[in-house]
Order: structure tokens, then sequence, then C-alpha cells
């Protein structure tokens, strides 16, 4: 996953490598929007986009993008307390989103340090992809931001600070590792390692550890080779 984005050259690229890998995942649209970065991949249907470019004030063409620059953590459309804070404009976009089959999606809010807001969303295809896939999915849309973010030029991340262990604890979470097995191949308890990604965490002002590990490449702390290899040489 990592190495994917990484090589990605271009935003076009960049955008292949999320259609692709969501694809994979069981998603049939993804999309990947910062209006104020003038930033869109995405592979919703040329009907939509047509529409949305031609209505006044269109905005992003994500139909969620301002309910996901109001809010820190990833949600489902269908949560009630999403539904509840939707008015009547948002709930009709909605409507003929879901007209042209962008329906039930689930949007990952980013805000990246020293750049404006993004959000990445993805809508299911028919094989209903499971918690795990979604899991993957907030994951591919993260690296594939801080990609399309440094590839349009985009200030470098501020430095975090991590200390060695907090740094080897994000390149083995990078890799989907869950506590236990970090804890197992750099020989420290659950506990220890809850404690390391959670400090990271802290240091780098977010919610999620997948944030805190693309905040790490963004700002040069943690390299895409550490996360491709184990610190402790365990495979």
């Amino acid at each position: 996953m990592i190495a994917d984005y990484a090589a990605a050259e271009t935003i076009g690229a960049v955008r292949d490598v999320l259609v692709r890998r969501a694809g994979g995942l069981g998603f049939r649209f993804v999309a990947l929007v910062s209006p104020a970065a003038s930033l869109a991949l995405h592979n919703f249907p040329d009907a939509w986009t047509a529409q949305r470019a031609s209505e006044p004030e269109a905005g992003a063409v994500c139909p969620m993008f301002e309910v996901a620059s109001a809010r820190t953590l990833p949600f489902f459309w269908r949560d009630p307390d999403v539904q509840a804070g939707l008015d009547e404009r948002r709930r009709d976009m909605l409507r003929r989103a879901a007209e042209v089959g962008i329906a039930d999606g689930f949007s990952v809010p980013i805000r990246p340090p020293g750049a404006p807001p993004a959000a990445g969303t993805v809508v299911p295809g028919p094989s209903a992809p499971d918690d795990l896939a979604y899991r993957a999915a907030h994951s591919e849309i993260m690296l594939a931001h801080e990609r399309a973010r440094t590839l349009t030029g985009g200030a470098p991340a501020p430095q975090l600070g991590l200390t060695p262990g907090e740094r080897d604890c994000l390149a083995l979470a990078a890799r989907g590792k869950t506590d236990w097995e970090i804890g197992a191949i750099l020989g420290l308890t659950q506990r220890q390692v809850h404690y390391l990604i959670e400090r990271a965490k802290a240091r780098a002002g977010v919610t999620t550890r997948i944030q805190a590990v693309v905040h790490a490449f963004a700002s040069g702390e943690l390299a895409v080779s550490e996360a491709l290899r184990d610190p402790a040489g365990r495979g």
C-alpha cells in the first residue's frame, strides 16, 4: 500500500492507485477532495460531476464534504447523529447522489498540519465491504492525500518530536499490526505499545493511529522504507 502511493509521480497516478486499491476492497466509488487546495480525485459518475458543476456555488463534488469538514472522526453517512444534523439542501443532495449510485458512503475528515482541510469518501459496491475493509479504506485515503499534498507542493508538516519507541510502534501500525503483535515484535507489553501510540497521537494532535502514521510520514520522521520493514528484523 505505502509503496504504491510513494511510486505515484502525478496526481492522476495517485487517483488511479486510490481507485484501484479501494475497488479491491469492495468499494464502487471513491473521492478525495479539498476545494481550498483545488484537489478533486474521484471516479464518481460523469452525470453527477456535470450536475455538481452546473449548480451555483457547487462546492465539492463529494456530497458530504461540508459535513466532513466540521468533524474530526470518520463517519458513515447513515449514522443517526449525521442524519439528524442534515438540512434539507443536504438531504436533497444525498437523494440526487443516490440516484446515480452514490449512497451509503463512509467519509474520513482530514485536517493536515499547515494545509487546507480535505475529506475522503468511499461508497460500497454490491459486495458489502466488512469492517476491516473500511479500516483499510481509511488508511488508503490518508496515504493518498499525503502523497497528493506532497505532489502539489504542500508545505512540509511540522516535526512531531517522536521518540524511537513511538516511531517503531507507528512503523508497525502502518503495516496493520495490532498492539499485541507490535509488542511481540518489539519486546513490549500490549499496554506499553498502547501508551506509545497514544502519546504519538497526542504529539500529532490527531484522534486515530492512522492519522498519526500519516503525519509522521509528512513530517519526515517516519520513512516509507521504515514502514516496509520490521524494526526488530523479524519479518
